[in-house]
């Protein structure tokens, strides 16, 4: 295994794997790949980066994960970031870190201890979810709509401190702040304060205890 500094390695200094396609487990060194094909179980030893990455089953990395375009059914597990272009994901993601990409289609359960950052994001929420913040241009977040029939209130819920963008659609999403041009808060949101430029749509079932209309678009 590569050894690593407190800060781990970098990019540059990471080997050029090529490419890789398994079935069963693979045990990954940290490094530079083209493509990533996995049906099982990969365990990223490290920093790993990556064009194409497209997983069936468990994909975890010890370090951060840049990739161009991510497809995975199954866990995500991140100990650090995870940037890159378009992520689609179904199954629970979670980031030890921030998470940046250009769109994010995700259909699970999300833990982010830092901020997610993204033009598109497409949240069908699976269980419970935190994350520090949302930021995008499109922000879409409800529930799976198969959950409200089998377990009623007890269907997924996504807490954040902020939720930031352009059009923004939300259920059952818990905020202390909420801003945006747009903005659709469905059934079940709970928002302390509400910032819009355009327009305002709250249900009758979500709570808003403060709403303020502002001239121009709000910036973080």
């Amino acid at each position: 295994m590569e050894k690593q500094t407190a800060d781990g390695p970098t990019m540059e200094s990471m080997p050029d794997g090529g490419s890789r396609m398994a079935v069963g487990v693979l045990d990954l060194p940290a490094g530079r790949y083209c493509d990533l094909v996995v049906t099982g179980t990969v365990t990223g030893r490290g920093d790993v980066q990556a064009d194409r990455v497209k997983v069936v089953g468990t994909l975890s990395v010890e370090g951060s994960l840049e990739a161009r375009a991510l497809h995975v059914v199954g866990p995500c597990k991140l100990a650090r970031d995870g940037c890159g272009g378009d992520w689609e994901l179904v199954g629970p993601l979670s980031a030890q870190g921030n998470l940046r990409v250009e769109r994010l289609s995700l259909c699970g359960r999300l833990t982010v201890t830092g901020e997610v950052v993204s033009q598109d994001l497409d949240i069908e929420l699976r269980g419970p979810s935190r994350v520090a913040a949302l930021r995008g241009g499109r922000v879409k977040v409800k529930p799976r709509d198969l959950l409200r029939g089998f377990f009623g209130r007890n269907r997924g819920r996504l807490e954040a401190r902020v939720v930031e963008g352009e059009d923004v659609h939300l259920e059952g999403v818990v905020a202390e702040e909420v801003r945006g041009r747009r903005i659709r808060l469905g059934p079940g949101c709970v928002v302390g304060r509400v910032e819009y430029s355009e327009t305002l749509s709250v249900d009758p079932g979500a709570e808003v205890r403060e709403k303020i209309r502002k001239d121009s678009p709000a910036h973080a």
